[in-house]
């Protein structure tokens, strides 16, 4: 559980800074997205986004 955890900082971080400074080519949905994906397949859980 430690990696997952530090992998969600480390996504969370990333886009966090992108959509902070209005990066053009992200969305906050596209981050959702994102980092849900990497959290469902580390917990076996469906990719898609459960509030979308």
């Amino acid at each position: 559980m430690d990696e997952l955890s530090t992998l969600v900082l480390a996504l969370s971080d990333g886009y966090g800074i992108r959509l902070m400074m209005a990066d053009p080519t992200g969305s906050l949905n596209a981050a959702l997205t994102a980092v849900w994906r990497q959290v469902a397949a580390a917990l076996g859980l469906p990719p898609a986004f459960p509030l979308t």
